[in-house]
This record gives C-alpha cells, sequence and structure tokens, in this order.
C-alpha cells in the first residue's frame, strides 16, 4: 500500500477508461508524493456505471485506500443531494475540492496545505513527469496475463515491430476519426526507413482496418492482433508499449501505451488533431498536424 506519512490526504476521482483513468491515477499519485500526503482513488462513477469500467485496478498500482459508492440513481433521493453527503462524508467534511479540466492545455505545480478532492481529466503529462519511471514499474498485471498476450509479446519483442493504434467506434459518431491519409504518411515515412519492419494492427475494427491495408499495402508484413482474453483492454495497451515504433491514434489510450514504452528512444508518431494540441504530447514524439 501507499506510504502513509501525514494525515492530509490527496482523493482523486477516476473517470473515462483506461487512459483517462491512468491519467487521473498518475496526477493523483504525483500531487499526494509532492506534498507529502496520503493517496486515495475514488472509483464511485466507474462503479455505478457512470463512466466506462474500472481498469485500473487490473495493474498494480500504489494508495492507500479506495473510495467506491454506488450512486443512487433515484430522481427524488439525488435532488435532495444524497449523493453529494454519501460522497462528502466518504472524502471528509473539510476536505477541500480542486477541478481543473482544462489542463491538458495550460499546466501549473499544484501545492496543497490540507486535504483536497481532485476533479477532472488531468490529461498534461507535467503534472507526474518526474516519477515516469516508478508510474512504469507499477503498470504490471494483478492476474496472470492471457496465453494470447504472451504469444504476441514473444512475437513483436524478436521483430522489427511497429504499432498502429486506429480507433474508430464512437469516434465516428463524435467526428473524431482521423482520416486515412495521417496514418498512409506515417506508415510510408516508417517502411521507407526502415528494413523488414512489422505492422502490429490494434483497433476495435480489425475489419475496416484489413480492408485499409489492404488498398494500400500489398507487399508489408502486417499481422492484426487478435486472442482471447478477459483482460484485453489493458493487455493491448502493454502489448503496444513493447513495439520498437509508435504510430498512436488521438487517444488517452494510445498516449499511455507510448509513454510506457520503455524502449531505447522509440520513435513515436502522434496526431495534432482538434483537441489534441501539440502540448498533449512529449517533447521527444513526432508530432503530425491531421486536418478533417
Amino acid at each position: 500500500n501507499y506510504t502513509r506519512r501525514k494525515e492530509m490526504k490527496v482523493i482523486v476521482e477516476l473517470r473515462g477508461g483506461l487512459g483517462n483513468q491512468l491519467f487521473c491515477y498518475a496526477f493523483g499519485y504525483a500531487i499526494a508524493k509532492q506534498n507529502g500526503a496520503q493517496l486515495l482513488i475514488d472509483s464511485s462513477m466507474n462503479d455505478s456505471g457512470i463512466q466506462r469500467d474500472l481498469e485500473i485496478q487490473k495493474f498494480k498500482i500504489q494508495y492507500l485506500r479506495r473510495i467506491a459508492i454506488r450512486y443512487t440513481k433515484n430522481k427524488f433521493l439525488r435532488l435532495i443531494g444524497y449523493n453529494y453527503i454519501r460522497r462528502k462524508f466518504q472524502i471528509g467534511l473539510l476536505t477541500k475540492t480542486y477541478s481543473d479540466e482544462e489542463c491538458y492545455i495550460s499546466f501549473k505545480k499544484i501545492s496543497i496545505k490540507h486535504s483536497t478532492y481532485f476533479r477532472g481529466y488531468w490529461q498534461n503529462y507535467r503534472f507526474f513527469e518526474e516519477y515516469r519511471k516508478e508510474i512504469q514499474d507499477m503498470m504490471k498485471f494483478v492476474d496472470k496475463p492471457s496465453a494470447g498476450f504472451d504469444k504476441w509479446l514473444r512475437e513483436l519483442e524478436k521483430s522489427n515491430s511497429v504499432s498502429v493504434h486506429i480507433r474508430r467506434g464512437d469516434y465516428i459518431t463524435l467526428g473524431w476519426q482521423l482520416n486515412e491519409q495521417y496514418y498512409i504518411d506515417a506508415i510510408n515515412d516508417i517502411i521507407s526507413n526502415n528494413i523488414n519492419t512489422k505492422l502490429y494492427i490494434f483497433s476495435d475494427d480489425l475489419e475496416y482496418c484489413k480492408q485499409f491495408i489492404n488498398k494500400y499495402y500489398k507487399d508489408i508484413e502486417v499481422s492484426y492482433v487478435e486472442y482471447e482474453s478477459d483482460n484485453r483492454t489493458v493487455e493491448d495497451l502493454i502489448l503496444m508499449s513493447h513495439c520498437k515504433q509508435m504510430i498512436l491514434a488521438n487517444s488517452s489510450y494510445s498516449w499511455w501505451a507510448a509513454y510506457l514504452n520503455k524502449k531505447s528512444n522509440p520513435r513515436i508518431i502522434c496526431p495534432v488533431y482538434k483537441q489534441w494540441k501539440e502540448s498533449y504530447y512529449p517533447d521527444e514524439w513526432e508530432k503530425v498536424k491531421v486536418s478533417d
């Protein structure tokens, strides 16, 4: 468990899918370390089905305690503040609340003097960059990985592997899907500068990916990462992080796969598109401006 030093608490609310949960956790971990405080995580939004499934618990993350309230959906109880009161008692009546949801484009050092509850997405790596290695080292599975994961990991490690993350699904409805030209240019750039490159496609729509790759690339080695597992989300993230080069999607999930990469000077190509500004990415990553 997280080392207990003082009674002051940093409580961070987890939000979104795995990528955003990691941003929230890493932010909270750094603020707690910097301020000599205890770290608590609040997964109530995920546990209540308001946010996506809680996946971060599948990694060996460090914290003192987890708050997990099942929020009521009863309209009357919500109207009289029942959920708010329950949360307030869990986090502490005197705990301050701090929110900054624009931190992926702005950054300021945060110092606290009281127990503080943090609400937001905290998508700015500058908050926790000094603890990058510690965070990377925590990304070990709680449960034994699947046989499929082990098979793909062995292959990625022995080949000149390039992960290509193509996210579709809800991005099509939201209008956030990257155009094909971004992937064409990135793939062409990598294969023109490398010998025996092999692409590994990670996606929530592999059928589309197969049509796309077959349309433009006939003579390069490509594998579509598929396997049976109850933990595909966390396992895919770690598999991508083991690739020698990476082509990212505009996704916090994709971002974390690259941030966890421990290879020596991996080449990472990332899209600058809409809210995914240049400041969202570390300086050493190759940023490509993408049009609609």
